[in-house]
Order: structure tokens, then sequence, then C-alpha cells
């Protein structure tokens, strides 16, 4: 997806099959417009159902029973909730085309019925129904491959059972040629479908699949049992916490058992319905919580994630359940002398049209009627970004699935939405001037300018190993000069493109031509495809309809690309696009945008409809004026309308700390309002709210009367930060290795359960990475005061898109875990790293004692600056303990006089300790561990715990013991590490041994 990730792009069709929007596309292409050739593959595919699951079903029902599973497979609840409620699951909804298709097709080879019919013409009805069996499994894969992971078991199964048939009437000859042909047809898809499945599994560990089976989408939170029907008559598609419209209807449970009994009654020694019966259960049973072993015990199940995906599954099956009960003879008459024949015939149709106008009336009424209103000139790249910035996903993925791993951290925004120009941002070296010159899905032209001998830089694109590069001077554009290939790969702090270059002035071409295993699976898909044609015309051949079939299909094939491309481009003529008068979105469903009227009802139940706002200019810096009019229907209008605008604008930035607020009012026709001067850059929506002449605000709602949650309007934007650098602290606290300067920071609580740390920060040259930074704040005992760790603004704004010398306001709230007392001294670590490989990247400490009064007032630490050592130390005795498998002692320096003792320890973190350890020093009476003095403490005087120690580096900590007091004698000095919580001391370990109870003597002393 080239225009997702915010613009950045990433694999995601790599490994989410998508056959149906390939249907689209090409609709798109004779002329429609993406939302009608959407439409349309809609509708082609729940034509496609119907019509496979009538060719399926006329082999095992009467006419009316094939008419009546038709309409029961095309009405099935769960069908329709994946086109009017999902709206995303096209894929979901087209794989029901497939179904009926393929166990059509495995009737068609190893089913008994039809052998015994078709003797004639054996060889050629095997080619086609193993064509049409390749083409299904195929189709399927390449369609939704999590619909084809639930249904390949059940594809096992059913050929299994008719082979077992054939072969018990047949005999073995003719079932094996018959598991041939179904082995064959099987190879065939596959190969067809390789260019898709095999870099979807070969490349999967290349993309972040971590979460798509945690939390929410465990499939453990997902079992249906006593819901798994609906008891309501008319099937309800909401879809709440409950997810109430994923399950079976009542009607369409009725209808089953009324199927299975007149199965049961008239036809139970029919086998074929006795499988069906089986598969029923089956998918049924894997829906419920007694499927749980199964799901548990099954590596690749859990990636289906929702337990009721299989009501698709079940959909064929039950379909043709209900299709029996055509067999019922209702009206049929007692008279043995062959009278009841048209009886029977009659009965069942007065049965089947009773069926199917029962479940007519109960299935449509039901269907959700709150239409997005949205045209094709509404979806574009920057609506696309809009609304993964105001959703919080990427693309189509709630979790960021299948972005590359090296994607770290998750993007919140893009060089787009920013407005910014995309330019290469320099890794090492001058990158003096860059441009984007030319953009498509598969390349990427640019002019990039460097002025060091050598420059690294970083792109805005998201690496994939199927981009390649290549570079040429400048000076050969426009002649024969051939591009000379330059190595590309992921940067490690953004995952963006990284590319060298030498000093000068280049033409850089990037062009995605696939991994090496995409290469590979295309030459053997297109092996597969062009053996499919040549079989496909061999069957031709073989067929008894001979040379008139061959031109029928010929001239209908034609006629039919012919008339899709006429309708197309007549559509195009007609098609007039209109200017986007509203412009909403909807924070609770509704997040992309769209034109929808909204509706805002008084207490009383007075209403108006805005149908028109227009915002300008389109563009402002914070802190400008921009006006507002809006227009209503039927001219009524409200007495004053408002903007609301608040910092976050979406559920993803929920937390983030700068609640900024402003609610100004004027006139619907025109009013003037000021962008907030906190407002980031980038979009900027605004709440409409609308009251009265006597200051009572109206309830927004949609067309049936719903409220909405939060409707913003959409359509204006924020091209620059307004901050600046706070001229009571002119200095900067802290100026960070990786050139960004701390220019203020303070935090407070906004109640006596939240944190919010409020830093500004300011950055001195260009960054290419997408840092984050660590707050983590300790009381005077070292207990954990608050964490929090996030990219600035939650990462919507984020370093890479720094302004040099730009004052970037930053917060975060988080909750306490614990309680500062009034006037309790604290420490706050401030730290950036790279989320990547979280190399740190420089860091402060901060001290401070907490006021009186923190809720809603700031506390102003002050720092005390920490560098990390990873030189060995010069210490005057050598020492090698190690304590809890990762904190070892280097050695020390000791200084004793009558007065005091200095210990000097020098410790090496092998591995940061999960938890800050307590230090013990003791002196000890060398006959005895019973201390005469001691210390405990955190290490650097609670300022750096051992939980905040790097891997590799060596931190030194001083220890005074004041001696006064202590007798004369001979005494041993001990050290130690201990858990504060259990107080249960670490284990150590010396030369191999155990140092007994966790006590290392280091020395005796004389006082």
């Amino acid at each position: 997806m080239p225009d997702a990730a915010f613009g950045l792009g990433y694999p995601f069709f790599n490994f989410y099959a998508a056959l149906p929007y390939y249907l689209a596309a090409f609709l798109n292409l004779t002329g429609f417009d993406l939302l009608t050739a959407i439409k349309l593959t809609q509708t082609a595919g729940m034509f496609a159902a119907a019509g496979s699951m009538w060719l399926y079903a006329r082999r095992h029902l009467p006419r009316n029973g094939t008419l009546l599973a038709t309409v029961a497979y095309t009405l099935t609840p769960y069908h329709l909730v994946n086109l009017y409620v999902r709206g995303d699951s096209l894929q979901e909804f087209f794989a029901f085309a497939w179904y009926p298709l393929i166990l059509w097709a495995i009737d068609d080879i190893a089913g008994v019925e039809s052998t015994v019919r078709n003797t004639g013409n054996m060889a050629g009805r095997s080619l086609g129904a193993a064509l049409a069996l390749a083409g299904g499994l195929a189709g399927l894969v390449l369609t939704h491959n999590v619909s084809a992971l639930i249904f390949a078991p059940f594809i096992v199964l059913y050929a299994s059972a008719r082979l077992w048939r054939h072969l018990r009437v047949q005999g073995s000859r003719s079932a094996l040629a018959a598991c041939a042909w179904l082995t064959g047809a099987a190879i065939l898809a596959a190969i067809i479908s390789a260019w898709f499945w095999a870099p979807a599994l070969g490349e999967a560990g290349a993309v972040q699949l971590n979460n798509q089976t945690t939390g929410y989408f465990d499939f453990h939170n997902h079992f249906r049992s006593l819901n798994l029907i609906q008891l309501s008559a008319v099937f309800n598609y909401s879809v709440d916490n409950s997810l109430g419209a994923f399950a079976m209807a009542l009607p369409q449970a009725v209808l089953v058992g009324l199927g299975v009994l007149a199965w049961l009654r008239y036809d139970s020694k029919r086998p074929a319905t006795l499988l069906l019966f089986a598969l029923f259960v089956l998918a049924t049973l894997m829906i419920t919580p007694l499927s749980q072993p199964v799901w548990d015990a099954t590596a690749i199940l859990p990636l289906a994630q929702f337990p009721w995906r299989f009501l698709s599954v079940q959909a064929v099956f039950a379909a043709m359940l209900i299709g029996n009960i055509a067999r019922w003879p209702v009206l049929a008459s007692s008279d043995n002398q062959g009278s009841t024949a048209k009886p029977r015939t009659v009965a069942a149709a007065w049965t089947s049209l009773a069926v199917i106008l029962m479940a007519l009336l109960l299935a449509l009424p039901g269907i959700p009627d709150e239409r997005l209103d949205i045209r094709s000139e509404d979806v574009t790249p920057a609506t696309l970004q809009l609304y993964e910035w105001f959703s919080g996903n990427i693309g189509t993925t709630i979790r960021a699935e299948y972005l590359p791993r090296t994607v770290q951290p998750r993007p919140a925004v893009g060089p787009d939405l920013l407005r910014q120009p995309r330019r290469a941002l320099p890794v090492t070296g001058d990158v003096a001037a860059s441009e984007l010159l030319e953009k498509s899905p598969a390349s990427q032209l640019w002019r990039i300018t460097v002025n060091s001998d050598e420059a690294t830089m970083t792109l805005p694109l998201l690496y994939w190993p199927g981009w390649h590069a290549g570079a040429r001077p400048m000076s050969s554009v426009g002649t024969a000069g051939s591009y000379t290939s330059v190595a590309v790969s992921a940067y490690q702090g953004s995952g963006w493109t990284m590319l060298s270059l030498p000093k000068g002035e280049y033409e850089v071409l990037l062009r995605y031509t696939g991994t090496d295993l995409e290469r590979a699976a295309n030459a053997v898909s297109l092996a597969g495809f062009i053996a499919l044609v040549g079989l496909t015309g061999t069957y031709i051949v073989l067929s008894r309809h001979g040379e008139a079939s061959r031109q029928r299909c010929v001239l209908y094939g034609a006629v039919s690309i012919v008339f899709l491309i006429l309708a197309g481009q007549g559509y195009r003529l007609v098609y007039r696009p209109r200017p986007a008068s509203l412009l909403t979105i909807d924070y609770g469903n509704r997040q992309f945008v769209h034109r929808s009227p909204v509706t805002y009802t008084s207490s009383t139940g007075r209403s108006y409809i805005l149908t028109g706002a227009h915002i300008t200019p389109a563009q402002v810096r914070a802190g400008e004026v921009f006006t507002l009019s809006t227009t209503w229907l039927d001219d009524r209008t409200p007495a004053e309308v408002g903007i609301d605008q608040e910092l976050p604008s979406g559920g993803y930035f929920a937390y983030l700390f700068r609640f900024a607020h402003s609610l100004t009012f004027g006139p619907p026709a025109l009013s003037r309002h000021v962008a907030i001067t906190d407002a980031l850059p980038g979009p900027l929506l605004l709440k409409l709210v609308v009251r009265d002449a006597a200051g009572n605000i109206y309830t927004a709602t949609n067309r049936s009367g719903a409220a909405l949650e939060r409707p913003f309007l959409a359509g204006l934007s924020v091209d620059a930060p307004a901050g600046s650098a706070d001229v009571n602290q002119p200095e900067p606290i802290r100026t960070f290795p990786n050139g960004i300067v701390l220019r203020s920071l303070d935090w407070y609580q906004p109640t006596d359960h939240d944190l919010c740390f409020r830093p500004a920060w300011q950055g001195t040259r260009d960054i290419a990475s997408a840092l984050q930074v660590s707050f983590l704040m300790r009381g005077a005992d070292g207990r954990e005061i608050a964490r929090a760790d996030a990219q600035p603004q939650a990462g919507l704004e984020p370093s890479w898109s720094w302004s040099r010398d730009a004052v970037v306001r930053d917060g975060i709230c988080v909750k306490t875990k614990g309680l500062l007392n009034p006037g309790e001294p604290y420490t706050l670590l401030v730290r950036w790293y790279r989320v990547s490989d979280q190399r740190p990247d420089g860091e402060v400490i901060l001290v401070g004692n907490r006021a009186q009064d923190t809720v809603n007032a700031p506390n102003l630490p002050h720092a005390i600056i920490v560098d990390h050592t990873y030189a060995p130390p010069q210490a005057q005795h050598a020492a090698d303990a190690l304590f809890g498998g990762n904190i070892r002692l280097l050695g020390y320096d000791l200084i004793s006089t009558t007065q005091n003792l200095r210990l000097t320890l020098y410790w090496l973190a092998v591995t940061t300790p999960s938890i800050d350890y307590k230090l013990f020093v003791h002196l000890a009476p060398a006959s005895s561990a019973e201390p005469v003095l001691q210390s405990d403490r955190y290490t650097l005087d609670g300022m750096y715990p051992t939980g905040m120690w790097l891997p590799g580096e060596i931190v030194s900590d001083t220890v005074r013991l004041d001696l006064a007091g202590v007798p004369p004698g001979r005494y041993q000095l001990a050290v130690g590490w201990y858990d504060p919580q259990t107080l249960a001391r670490l284990p150590g370990v010396v030369a191999g041994k155990v140092i007994p109870d966790g006590r290392l003597v280091l020395t005796e002393v004389e006082h």
C-alpha cells in the first residue's frame, strides 16, 4: 500500500490476500470511479455466491430445495454482516463465492452420483472439474487467506468422505483416478497462487506480527456459547461490546432444524446429507468453547483470531440442510397408487416459497441504513492518511500488522500530513539539498546534493527488501548514462530507506522490483497460469459441445469485456464531481472523512440539520485567525455555533498531556476563530458546538437519532509550531549528544493519581531518527513514583520532523505508582533512546523537592549530569564477584582514616537489573558477622539505582562510613545486595564458589 503508513508505504498486500480489489481495480480502469468499482465488486460477489451455491445444491437437492438453499446461503446473516456492517471485510465476504464451487468440483471428481450419470466422457469431465477445483482453491487463497485456512480442513474431510464412498461403490481403480485428479488440482492451485502465499509465508518473519493474536485478538475472548444464536425474530445487525451480530439468526437455526427433520424423515439413507450434517456440527463446535483444545493445540489456527469466523463455513452446510425442507410433503395425500406425486410437488413448492419469504422478511429489515455519504473524489492519499492519524490505525490494520520489523517506533504521522516537503535526512555527512521529483507506487525519483566527501541519509520510504536504488550524476541526465547501483537498507532509527552517496549532485532512482522470493514465486505462478490456459483449451477440445461451444465462450467473453469498457466509459462521461460542502469525522465509528449531514437536537426535541461547512483559509499557523461559515437544511439556523478546539484530536492520542482547549462562539453564517497556540503541525480537527440563545447546548446525532460520540469538522491544517524558548530560563538545562536541547522542564499533578511531565525541546540539527524519550521519577527512598515513555507529543511531532532551532513543546501524562510527600526530595531521569535497539542517545538526571501543593502547580527540578562510563576502572584493589547474575564487582578503592572510611566500588552492569536493589556495606568484627556499622542505600544516593543501569556500563559508587564511636580493633569490610521489598539477598559467586549468605568480605581493616 504505497499511500498507507502516512505515505511511507508498507507491504500490506504482500501478506493479506486481495483478489476482489484486483477486480475493483480492473473496473476502475474501464472508467468506473473507485467507489462504484467497489460496489460493483460487492454486487458481483453477492451473485457469485448465489450462483456457486445454486450450482452445488442442484446436485443434492430437488429444484425447490436448490432455490431454498441458494436464498438461505445468500441471506446468511454473517454474509450480510460482512457486507453491511464490517465494510472492510470485502475479502471475507467474497470468500462465500468459492466455498460451494470447491465442494461442487470435488463432487464432480469424486462423487459417485456424477460418475454414474456421466460415463460417456469421463476424461473431459474430470479435467473440467479439476480445473474448476484448482481455480476455486486458488481463488479462495487469493481472496482471503484466513478463510482458506479455516476451510481447508473441511475440504480435506469432504474430499476424503467422497473418495471413501467412491471407493466402496466404484472400486479402487476409479477411486485412485479420482484421488489423482484431486491431488493434481490442489497442486495446480498451489502453483497458481504461489505468487501470494509463498512470500507471505516465507517473509512473515520480516514484518510485525507479535500483537496479531494478543489482547482483544486472542481467540479465547471470542467463543460463542449461549449467545451463538440471536433470540430475536428479526436479526439485529448492530455491533456493540457483545458483538451480537456475529451469530446465527433464530430463523436460520429453526430452518436448519426443520431441514434436519426433513432429512431424517424422508431421506435419511442419503450419505451425502449425513456428511453435510456432520460438517455443519463440526463448524458449529469450532465457534464454541468446546473447541478450545483444538485452538490451543494448533499453532496456526489462532491467526484466525475470532472463532465466529467459522460462521462462514457453517453457512455452506446450514444452507444445504435448509434446502432439505423442500422434501417435506406437507400437503401429501396418503394415496398409495401414485396420486401423491403432484400434491407432493405442489407442497414442496409452497413450502419453499414460504420459507424464502420468511427468510427475506426476517433477514432484510434489520440491515443498517446508516450510509456513509462519501464520493469518489473524497478517497485520496490525503484522506487515507488523515484517517490513519485520527484513528491510530495503519492502513486497514489496528495494530500496525505487516509493518516491517525494522520500523521502530510505529509512525504516528508523516511528512505529507505535517505539510513538510519530503527530504533526505542526513545520518552522517552533509546533505545540502534534496527534492522528490517523481513518485509512483513502485518508484521514486530524487535529486540529491551532497557537500561532504560522503553522506549517509534516509529517505521517507519504509524499507522493504524489494526496493533497489541507482544513482547517476545530474550532469549525465538526458544522456545515455545509466544508473549505478547503490546499496539500500533499513535505518535502525526509523525503518526508513537508507543509502550513501559521495560528494556531488545526483539523480537517484528507487524502484520496487520485488524480493528474490517474490520473483521466484511469480515465475512459478506464471508457469502455472500458462498451464491452466493450456489445460482449459484442452478441456474445451475434449468437451462434447464442440466448435460451437468454443465459439460461444469466446464470443461471450469478448462481449462481456467490451460491455464493461463501454459502461465504464459511459459512466465516466456522465459522472460529475461535486464540491465537498461538508467533511466530518466521527470519533465513534465513522473515522473516515464523509459528507453525512449532522443533526443537532435540543432537550425539547427542536433540531437543526447541518448540511455544509466551509473553513478558510484551509491552512494557518498556530495563533492565526480562520473563519467558519455553515449552511443548514431549509435555511433553519440555530442561534449560535461554536468551535471547540481540543488536543488531542484523535483516539490514539487520548493520553496526550496537553489538553489545550478553546471554545468560541459566533453567528452561523460567518464566525471568526483563532487556532489555539498549542496546536501541533498537521491537521486540526474542530468540534462544532451548537447552542440556543439561552446557552443550552444541542446534542449531535446521526440520521437515525443516535448520538455521535465526538463529531469533528475536517479541513483545517496547521503548518508550523508556535513554540518559543522560555524567557524565564534562557539557558538550556542540557544539550544531549544527539543535538537535542532540553530548554525547560516542569511537572505537575492534574489529580492525585496522575502526573504530567512538560519538557520543551529544541533541535540544533537535522535528526534522522524517530527517537523516543523516557521519564522515570523516584522518591527519596528510591521507590518509583511515575514512569513515562513516548515519542514527542505521542508521535505527533517526531524528532525527524523538527525544524532547526524551533522549540517543540512536549508533554505526557501517566498514572502515578506512588506519591511524593510535600517537601520530599526526588530524582527524575530523562533519557533519549532509539527504539529498535534500545541504544541510549543522551540522558540527564534532575533532582528537586516536591512543592507543598502539586495539583495544577508546576514543580521545577534542576539538573545533575551523569555520564556513562564503559572504560575499565583503575581500581586500587581488583575483584571479580558476580551478584544475581547481572551485577559484577570489578574492584574497589579504600581510604581509611581514624575518623572515617571511604569505599569506592566499581560495578559492571552485565544486563540491566529488573528491579532497584539496595547495596549494603557492613563493618563487622573479624570474629563475627554482626555489623557494628553499616550503610544501606541505592547507588549514587538513589540518583542512579540499578534499574537505570545500561548493559556494559561501569558505575562507580562511593560510600562513607563514620568511624566515630567505633571501638578500636580489627574489622571485616563486607558488601552485598538485597531486594528492598523482600529483604532477600542476591546470591553471589566469586572464583566459582558461592559467597556465603551473599556477603562478600572485601578486606580487613585496623581501627
